[in-house]
């Protein structure tokens, strides 16, 4: 612009010679053809703000995108799931309300233990006199030695010689051959 501007003054300041004139003409079809042709960069163009703000700019759209995603792609998706789990706690819930009132009612089972517990205090010490009673019956020998081989005084004797099943049975099995050979031995 300042060329342009000189170019001028020297042409009006030399009173209108006609080689600057055409100097000027010259000068001016030059600096057009060059704007034409290398056109001046725009402001936007350039520079280590401009880059700045394109990274910036992309990282929105990147940002933009992904939130897109999750809005109309993945929201959907989670929302079914969780009405599905929702569901399905409140079938098990409803489950377990089934459980507790009706199959396993834990109201009725809290009554009948403790009248279980009320039942054993009240009869427990009638149940143990009656477990502490001698109850040898027997007249003839061999019974008589039968009950001291299995001694009927508590339920926890037999329980022990029920645990240990040959026991018993193998005394009164010894015990009845060698009698049975000693009374044909005498015979």
């Amino acid at each position: 612009m300042q060329l342009i501007l000189w170019t001028a003054g020297l042409a009006v300041g030399s009173g209108g010679r006609a080689g600057l004139t055409k100097l000027l003409a010259v000068v001016l079809v030059g600096i057009l053809l060059m704007g034409m042709v290398a056109p001046q960069p725009a402001y936007a163009q350039g520079g280590l703000l401009s880059g700045i703000t394109g990274i910036l700019n992309a990282l929105n759209g990147a940002a933009a995108a992904l939130q897109n995603f999750i809005n109309n792609v993945m929201r959907p998706i989670l929302q079914s799931i969780s009405a599905a789990a929702s569901a399905v706690q409140n079938i098990l819930g409803t489950l377990r309300n089934f459980f507790e009132q009706v199959v396993w009612p834990v109201s009725e089972i809290n009554r009948i233990r403790a009248l279980v517990q009320q039942l054993i205090a009240q009869f427990s010490g009638a149940l143990n006199t009656l477990y502490g009673i001698n109850v040898s019956s027997a007249q003839l020998p061999n019974p008589r030695q039968l009950e001291t081989i299995m001694p009927p005084t508590r339920n926890h004797h037999a329980e022990q010689e029920s645990r240990r099943p040959g026991r018993a049975k193998d005394r009164l099995r010894s015990d009845l051959w060698s009698r049975s050979r000693s009374r044909r031995r005498a015979s």
